[in-house]
């Protein structure tokens, strides 16, 4: 019996440009402080990606950081940072959305995305 989980997975995966996972992934393994900043760094990295895409790969590289690793790691921090840092930023589109004034590329992240000490992401 096939693992449906893996085909959704893969599937994901499939529609984020390679690049931008394989630069989220690292980035969350490499970092240990300023994870606010992540956002806009990948926004700056791929400005041409769909806003959503930024997202997608938080989210699937947290995914794999929690495939990988044993859960006593150190490295599953990131992968709640991942998360965290995925959903935060879905809301903030969604209520760009809102507000009339649709996020569709990673590079309009930067002008709504800025650090904000009241998000505690430690």
């Amino acid at each position: 019996m096939k693992d449906d989980s893996a085909l959704r997975t893969q599937s994901v995966d499939d529609h984020v440009p390679e690049q931008l996972l394989a630069f989220a992934l690292e980035a969350l393994l490499t970092r240990e402080t300023g994870w606010v900043n992540l956002v806009p760094a990948l926004a700056r990295r791929f400005p041409h990606a769909e806003a959503v895409d930024i997202a997608i790969a938080l989210t699937s590289a947290a995914a794999e950081i929690e495939h990988s690793f044993v859960p006593s790691s150190p490295s599953m921090d990131a992968a709640r940072h991942g998360y965290k840092l995925a959903a935060v930023l879905m809301l903030e589109m969604h209520a760009q959305r809102l507000q009339g004034r649709p996020v569709r590329m990673a590079g309009d992240l930067l002008e709504m995305w800025h650090e904000r000490p009241f998000l505690d992401l430690g």
